[in-house]
């Protein structure tokens, strides 16, 4: 009987660390966005993003499980920034040209955390990115763009919301990045080079 009970122990017990390893993986998608006052009129732009974070966990959901994706975020937000500047009328190319803006952008951060309250709990996010625009090869701005929220949830975040809010997160990211005054107005700046012909 004693020997029963400590195996049941040692089961319950691996069961706990089996469950705290556990990871939220989430499955990133970010629609397109439609930035105010952004207009591309065919400007040539070409897109490079870096994932430059120490860590890849985003953080770790009530249960202390670590929320993550097996997806490369940095292509995610590549792809959603190409899409949104296609449809704000700028023309991508896939590397530099002489008559291209550049656009480089590394991700430095992106956190999520979650507090758990009597009947809700407070989600925190959080993203900081750095946007460097070149043209033809010449430094034109670089600049620190951060995003922060804070969303109030019923009982306990579900992988669904932690999905939905990380997404929404990278969502503002790129609309700040692209509504941004001195980035806008880099962007739509005609190369150097075009202009000397």
């Amino acid at each position: 009987m004693k020997h029963t009970w400590m195996i049941l122990v040692i089961g319950l017990l691996s069961g706990a660390s089996a469950a705290t390893a556990a990871e939220v993986k989430l499955v990133l998608h970010i629609p397109q966005i439609t930035p105010q006052g952004l207009q591309g009129h065919a400007n040539i732009v070409s897109v490079w993003v870096e994932d430059k974070r120490a860590n890849p966990v985003f953080g770790k959901d009530l249960e202390g499980a670590d929320v993550t994706t097996n997806q490369d975020v940095a292509i995610v937000v590549k792809n959603a920034l190409i899409t949104s500047l296609r449809a704000a009328g700028f023309r991508i190319e896939p590397m530099r040209t002489r008559n291209s803006t550049d656009m480089l952008v590394h991700i430095r951060s992106l956190t999520y955390s979650a507090d758990k309250n009597l009947l809700t709990s407070t989600v925190h996010l959080s993203s900081k990115v750095s946007v460097t625009v070149d043209h033809a090869g010449e430094r034109a701005m670089q600049k620190d763009i951060t995003t922060s929220g804070e969303y109030t949830v019923a009982w306990r975040p579900s992988n669904r919301k932690i999905t939905e809010l990380v997404n929404e997160t990278l969502s503002d990211t790129i609309r700040a990045v692209l509504e941004d005054a001195d980035i806008t107005s880099a962007l739509t700046g005609p190369p150097k080079a075009a202009e000397a012909d």
